[in-house]
């Protein structure tokens, strides 16, 4: 459970809210406090929290919890936290201090990636990592030879390849390009280096602003530069056409012509690095090349013909369609 410490504005009272709700008592016991608190103030400041995560109430603190979407990624954040161990929870909380947080998006994320990431048992300082690793065997020619061994140089030399962070465990860094004696150490088999694509979530929104929401996976992964360009080509800088550079498109079950349009929502976090199998024939590479030929060329004549062709072709049909429609290509 996360319990959070609310404030109204900058002065307001404290009020406390617990997540995550389940139930409709619960969760409309939850819209109505944040209503009320709306009501007098724009901002509902998050103050700081009560976890099993000692540390979330400083990640949170500061998030205004009546902007858009922050209710359910908290509620969503507090299922996820709910199914950890003890353990996971003290590794989480290293996971934290760890990396830069700058939101709950971030927060959630992370959750993602509790197995690419150790606890070095009883570390604490470098001092503590230096014996640590001797102890493990890393250096047993090293450990032979010098009868007096400089922990704290060799623990140094451990974090300035490996960032971490201590948690009441010990010391949470990554588990990848770890000593063989380490991994052995704590019972982890070494593993090959996974080929990374890319995930890549974007939005579709009609007119009266209902969602929803799009993701595929390309092959390979894309450099900061080649995501900013992408973002260049786009209209606007956040508007695109997904069939036009060969994404797929899922929309609402009925094409209606006063609500619906071609036009997709993209940022650039929206791109994320994963092992998970592509889902689309296209390259991280060509996608930028689709884009850059996309770019002040955005096509939205061909969406309105091809929308009254799929209408006709549906009436004539008699055909009633229950979910949502999803376009792969565009001729």
């Amino acid at each position: 459970m996360v319990t959070l410490f609310l404030r109204q504005g900058e002065t307001g009272k404290q009020v406390l809210l617990s997540f995550p709700v389940t139930t409709p008592a619960e969760k409309e016991d939850v819209t109505a406090t944040m209503e009320k608190l709306r009501s007098i103030s724009r901002t509902v400041t998050i103050q700081g929290a009560a976890s099993e995560v000692m540390n979330l109430g400083q990640h949170l603190r500061g998030i205004d919890l009546a902007a858009e979407g922050e209710l359910e990624r908290i509620n969503q954040l507090a299922e996820r936290l709910e199914h950890m161990s003890e353990v996971d929870c003290d590794k989480f909380a290293g996971m934290l201090d760890a990396n830069k947080i700058s939101g709950t998006k971030d927060i959630l994320q992370l959750t993602e990636h509790l197995d690419d990431y150790v606890i070095l048992p009883g570390c604490s300082s470098a001092q503590s990592i230096g014996k640590y690793l001797m102890d493990c065997g890393v250096a047993p020619t090293l450990k032979q030879l010098c009868k007096n061994i400089d922990y704290e140089a060799v623990g140094q030399i451990f974090l300035d390849a490996h960032s971490g962070a201590a948690c009441s465990r010990g010391f949470v860094v990554r588990n990848e390009h770890l000593p063989r004696a380490v991994l052995k150490d704590l019972h982890i088999e070494p593993q090959q280096e996974a080929h990374m694509n890319t995930q890549i979530r974007y939005l579709y929104r009609d007119a009266s602003n209902y969602k929803v929401e799009n993701e595929c996976v390309v092959t390979g992964t894309f450099t900061p530069e080649q995501i900013a360009q992408i973002m260049d080509c786009c209209d606007l800088g956040e508007y695109f056409i997904p069939t036009q550079v060969g994404l797929p498109e899922q929309r609402f079950d009925r094409y209606d012509p006063e609500e619906d349009h071609c036009w997709f929502e993209l940022s650039e976090d929206g791109f994320e690095e994963t092992a998970k199998p592509a889902t689309v024939g296209i390259s991280a590479q060509q996608l930028v090349e689709n884009f850059a030929a996309a770019k002040e060329h955005w096509n939205d004549t061909a969406f309105q013909t091809q929308m009254n062709e799929m209408t006709l072709r549906r009436n004539s049909c008699g055909q009633q369609h229950t979910t949502n429609w999803t376009i792969t290509s565009m001729s």
